[in-house]
């Protein structure tokens, strides 16, 4: 599945906002899918979701293994600050939230799982793969908790990235 977003790689500054989220959108659209998922409106449907990125699924430790495979593995690309870069996105900051307001962890885990690093996707880990997950949360201003985020697919897509107002 590599390639999953190859416009994306040193594209996105050519691109109008809509055009990146159209081809995004379209990306999320095909991970679902092969995830026996369904987008539904701008959030995966799958049953009903149990827990936010609000509720603490991550833990400080998880986030500090996750800063160490960033510098490692991505901030080359994604920038020191998780900003984006000339030819990558940010992994922070107001419009990350708004892109992916309402999406589950799952959606996120296999775009990053299959398509990063881009110069050899599918190198990381599952486990290197939720412990960045982590980092972006906290990144992102969501707390930690006292468990890890496990690199279980199923769980995952049962974790939104956002709570939703009708759920609080």
């Amino acid at each position: 599945m590599p390639g999953l977003l190859p416009e994306c790689a040193g594209s996105l500054p050519q691109k109008s906002e809509t055009q990146v989220t159209k081809m995004v959108l379209s990306t999320l659209a095909g991970t679902a899918a092969l995830a026996g998922m369904t987008l539904v409106a701008g959030s995966v449907s799958s049953g009903t979701l149990q827990a936010t990125a609000e509720d603490g699924v991550y833990s400080a430790e998880q986030a500090d293994r996750g800063q160490r495979t960033y510098v490692r593995e991505c901030g080359t690309c994604h920038g020191v600050q998780l900003r984006g870069g000339e030819t990558s996105i940010g992994l922070v900051g107001r419009d990350f939230m708004h892109f992916w307001a309402q999406e589950s962890l799952g959606i996120l885990y296999a775009i990053i799982q299959e398509t990063m690093p881009e110069d050899d996707p599918g190198r990381l880990s599952p486990g290197e793969t939720v412990d960045l997950i982590a980092m972006i949360l906290r990144g992102n201003g969501f707390p930690p908790g006292d468990e890890e985020l496990e690199a279980d697919t199923d769980a995952l897509f049962e974790i939104l990235l956002t709570a939703a107002q009708e759920q609080r």
